[in-house]
């Protein structure tokens, strides 16, 4: 079985730091210790909004997972979890550029569909391994040209 996280722990840090110092400094100008022009104002809520966003991101990047096993492909989110054995699924797509470093490929099944993002390190590794196995344990899956392509470059 192989387990992939997503970590970004040193973005997450960086928003902590962010998050933290905006709120410090939001408390300060509350309290008038620091007075602020409204431009500043405005340029401090905006960056405020987008340090809160990439925390959030960088959290939902850390709790979600992939999980290849014998039995299937598994996805854990915060949200929903989604299971797939390699009997059900009956189509593989390749999607994205390798320029852009927005690899994935997607699992297709008749109820559910399983995005799998691809990034450098473990993920190539998977690509083959959910390919090969789901392969061998149902030969009737259909597999995109791109992605027999992408893999024959691979090897």
């Amino acid at each position: 079985m192989i387990k992939i996280y997503k970590n970004k722990p040193l973005y997450l840090a960086l928003s902590f730091l962010a998050y933290f110092t905006i709120l410090i400094v939001g408390i300060f100008a509350f309290f008038k210790v620091i007075k602020f022009s409204a431009v500043y104002s405005y340029l401090y809520f905006l960056f405020g909004i987008y340090c809160i966003e990439g925390l959030r991101i960088c959290i939902k990047e850390l709790t979600s997972q992939l999980i290849v096993s014998d039995d299937g492909v598994e996805t854990k989110k915060s949200l929903k979890n989604i299971t797939l054995n390699w009997k059900e699924i009956t189509r593989i797509e390749y999607c994205g550029a390798i320029y852009f470093f927005n690899e994935r490929i997607v699992l297709h099944s008749e109820r559910n569909v399983i995005f799998v993002s691809l990034h450098r390190n473990k993920y190539l590794e998977a690509f083959q391994i959910i390919t090969s196995t789901c392969l061998l344990n149902n030969p009737d899956v259909l597999i995109d040209q791109s992605l027999k392509k992408r893999l024959e470059d691979l090897n």
